[in-house]
């Protein structure tokens, strides 16, 4: 690097506003920001350097509020006030496609391009490694632009869904940027003659993308609520009863399913449906199962379903609720108050098997619950008894579940 090629150097305030006395800040003036200085912040950082010259970097400007809302599930706690409240959050991501503009971006080598086409470690490494320095660079540049920011990690998973960012992209970080107002207007962008063109939309259909490479560059999305639903190989229902006056039977329900509507900084609005196949009983002893999905107790065959819908949450904790919600068994509804705790939430991979062969569809984003109750039996018509010789029933009245819960969000 030879400073002395440009010729010049900055003077001490221009040094100031970039780096010395500049912050991360985490509270937000109510400024607008017009979509003209948007233009020439985009402008402004597309001249920075990257190797080979790529531009992998997407930029999803994020305005209203059911936009942000829906980065809720991705954030550190920590982080979620300062990017609800900024004006305009911009998620950085890297399109894995970026080396098909090569050639116009890079036109010394032509074939710059066919050394990604079959590498794809190259591709994920360069991807990622230049729209990192592109994030910086937005940042330097909207500091020059008079605009404060404050960068923060997230975990978003992007699938080929209406709402989200396409499957080319992966996010690497999120900016909260100072104020801006309105919605999303068409967005044009160069990069040494590569058109990039995007437009917002916020209809139902979400964001339409209307250039010539496979990113998402400006986006918002709809819904208060995220939406997760339960992955039904880890999760399971369980109980416990009294068995002959002295210790306990307990037992299991595996296929357990449901949809619910979460969001950790706003759980009184949430809602849960559950769905639980009676059949899969289990207590490690088959003639007892047998028994439990006869008539005298479940009675499968004629009530072949389980439910349990719940919309009244209150708060009691940091991460704990009381649901209260409807239960039916064999048909009869009563309400019942869930006390729940919430896990958190976590990256994981996800692999799906597709004709004999296992394709990673991940990552996927988490979270994980716990729900214990207790009911009266003969509430729900669950009545059958015996009594021992000496005195005393065969089964207790009382039946205490334990629900475990893993859920999976859905980007819709």
């Amino acid at each position: 690097m030879d400073v002395r090629s440009l010729g010049q150097t900055l003077d001490d305030k221009a040094l100031d506003t970039l780096f010395r006395e500049a912050r991360s800040h985490t509270k937000w003036q109510p400024r607008p920001v017009t979509d003209e200085l948007l233009h020439e912040l985009y402008d402004l950082l597309k001249w920075a350097p990257t190797s080979a010259n790529a531009a992998p970097a997407r930029f999803a400007f994020l305005r209203s509020k059911e936009a942000k809302a829906r980065l809720r599930p991705a954030l550190p706690p920590l982080n979620v006030e300062k990017t609800m409240t900024a004006p305009v959050t911009v998620i950085v991501a890297y399109d894995l496609k970026f080396y098909e503009q090569l050639p116009k971006l890079f036109p010394p080598n032509p074939g710059m391009a066919k050394l990604f086409e079959s590498n794809p470690e190259l591709v994920e490494t360069t991807a990622k490694r230049n729209s990192t320095l592109q994030g910086a660079y937005l940042i330097m540049a909207a500091r020059a632009l008079g605009l404060d920011c404050g960068p923060c990690p997230a975990s978003i998973t992007p699938r080929r869904t209406r709402n989200s960012l396409p499957p080319a992209s992966h996010v690497s970080d999120v900016i909260r940027s100072s104020s801006l107002k309105g919605t999303s207007k068409r967005i044009s962008s160069a990069t040494l003659g590569t058109v990039i063109q995007a437009r917002c939309t916020r209809d139902s259909l979400g964001c339409r993308s209307m250039r010539h490479v496979r990113s998402c560059s400006a986006c918002e999305t709809e819904g208060l609520m995220a939406k997760w639903t339960f992955e039904p190989g880890h999760t399971a229902a369980e109980f416990r009863a009294r068995h002959m006056m002295v210790t306990y039977v307990r037992g299991a329900f595996k296929n357990v399913h449901g949809a619910l509507d979460f969001d950790p900084e706003k759980p009184r609005l949430s809602s849960v449906e559950v769905t639980i196949d009676p059949t899969t009983i289990w207590t490690g002893e088959p003639q007892r199962d047998a028994h439990l999905r006869s008539r005298d107790f479940l009675d499968v065959d004629e009530f072949p379903q389980i439910t349990f819908k719940g919309g009244q949450v209150k708060v009691i904790g940091d991460h704990d609720y009381v649901v209260v919600g409807d239960l039916t068994i064999r048909g009869v509804t009563r309400s019942v108050s869930l006390r729940v705790s919430y896990l958190g939430q976590w990256q994981t991979p996800w692999w799906e098997e597709k004709d004999g062969q296992w394709i990673d569809r991940g990552p996927r984003l988490r979270a994980g619950f716990v729900a214990t109750t207790e009911i009266n039996r003969h509430d729900f018509g669950v009545s059958w008894n015996d009594t021992m010789d000496k005195g005393g029933l065969v089964v207790g009245d009382t039946v205490s579940i334990t629900i475990d819960v893993e859920a999976v969000w859905e980007s819709e």
